[in-house]
């Protein structure tokens, strides 16, 4: 398998889209697919996680997104 399906969130925009991502780089498709220099992980449950911008709140917030029922900070971005 090459590559898989992963949901990319923009809120500002208020849609969650299917994307494709390459098995090959990972990182470098999150990172274009986010409009980020680096990424951090959003722990969703046991086995999801979300992807976003590491810098998002440091630069102009566009769009928040949150986990219903979770106590962490709202997030800035896409995911």
């Amino acid at each position: 398998m090459s590559s898989f399906t992963a949901w990319l969130l923009d809120p500002a925009a208020a849609t969650i889209r299917p994307v494709i991502i390459d098995h090959e780089n990972v990182l470098a498709a999150l990172c274009k697919l986010i409009g980020c220099r680096s990424v951090d992980a959003v722990q969703i449950d046991d086995t999801h996680f979300a992807y976003c911008d590491d810098e998002g709140m440091m630069e102009k917030v566009t769009g928040l997104w949150s986990i219903r029922d979770h106590e962490q900070s709202p997030v800035a971005g896409r995911a």
